[in-house]
């Protein structure tokens, strides 16, 4: 709780510094602290799961604590658009939009330093609190990955599948336009085509993921996680394979609204994700040593941010081979995320399962 408290209010600071820079390097700065500042207070926070859910009932949180970060991703992308519907009120809209921040940052961080209670723990040694040393670093993932191949394995298919997910998230629309929407001549009307289309999309994937995250954590608890996060990744990758051999062909016809092809594997990739994000992430509590959550816990989230950091790199990469034969890059993009969504599921053999009847940790063995 002292960093999730500290960290938050450093959080505001680098909000301010993004609000009213002056400039393009200060407006940077602040958002590269803010980066490092959130995470400090994110790991600790992450790691109070660990702490104070049993073991039976941890599929289940993870499902409510998808639900909500989902919902969250929702309710901002609802409240944002109208925050800046004003086109000659930029600057004020944006400080508006980050003041909304604060004031969520601040109550929901309140409300969880004053009614969660966390479980007593030694303080760290002088020699675990930091590594000045980048040898020494390095040397302690080593013995971390040695200590905790599961852990480290678990992380490995959370990377390929979240580096999967957001290889298509971030190129999609230009599929739309530059494949589906080829033939428009419009340029202006083809690119609110493709924006359209990826809206539609991802409306739908979105809706889908949050109705199987709520199932998809308890089902783990019964069944164990690895069955759920396996099928998840493959459905996900099923999603991704019928998007690639979409024409935006309608397949049933609403008085409101014409379900596509590419609409069915968007909501393949949702239903996947649903089920993948909630066990996977149940799956990482598990293994999570109940005195080094924030740790363990926090360590996720070099596969989250890792997997958009990699997956940014593809953008030169098909806007080249798409010079040099239309489409080439496209179809690269989606071979790279079938074989990330295939290891997100393969790998899984290379981590213990942790739920479920036959495992014996869900057993008390």
């Amino acid at each position: 709780r002292p960093f999730l408290f500290a960290f938050t209010f450093s959080d505001l600071f680098f909000l301010a510094g993004i609000a009213f820079a002056p400039n393009l390097f200060f407006l940077l700065l602040a958002y590269c602290l803010l980066q490092f500042s959130s995470n400090l207070a994110h790991g600790p926070y992450q790691g109070l799961l660990s702490d104070l859910v049993p073991v039976e009932r941890r599929g289940r949180a993870a499902s409510v604590k998808q639900f909500l970060e989902t919902a969250g991703i929702i309710a901002v992308a609802v409240i944002m658009p109208i925050i800046f519907s004003n086109a000659r009120a930029v600057e004020s809209n944006a400080q508006t939009a980050l003041g909304l921040a604060t004031i969520i940052l601040v109550g929901t961080m309140l409300a969880t330093v004053a009614r969660v209670r966390e479980p007593i723990t030694t303080a760290p040694t002088a020699r675990e609190k930091f590594f000045f040393d980048p040898r020494a670093a390095l040397r302690a993932a080593r013995q971390f990955a040695r200590a905790n191949p599961n852990f480290v394995w678990l992380i490995a298919t959370r990377w390929c599948t979240l580096g999967a997910l957001a290889l298509l998230g971030n190129y999609a629309q230009f599929y739309f336009q530059k494949v589906l929407f080829a033939d428009v001549a419009d340029l202006n009307l083809q690119i609110q085509s493709a924006v359209k289309l990826q809206g539609e999309l991802l409306t739908g994937l979105v809706l889908a993921l949050i109705g199987f995250t709520l199932i998809a954590g308890p089902l783990s608890d019964r069944i164990g996680r690895r069955p759920v996060v396996a099928f998840g990744s493959l459905l996900a990758g099923a999603g991704a394979l019928e998007l690639l051999f979409s024409h935006n062909t309608p397949l049933v016809q609403f008085s409101f609204f014409t379900l596509t092809d590419l609409h069915a594997g968007g909501l393949l990739i949702g239903i996947g994700m649903g089920f993948f994000t909630s066990a996977n992430w149940a799956w990482a509590i598990d293994l999570a040593p109940r005195e080094q959550g924030g740790k363990f816990l926090g360590l996720t989230n070099l596969a989250t941010a890792g997997a958009t950091v990699v997956t940014s790199l593809f953008g030169p990469i098909i806007s080249f081979l798409n010079a040099r034969d239309a489409g080439s890059g496209f179809t690269l993009m989606f071979f790279v995320a079938l074989i990330g969504f295939f290891l997100g599921a393969v790998l899984l053999g290379n981590v213990k399962e942790t739920a479920g009847k036959k495992s014996p940790i869900a057993n008390g063995k």
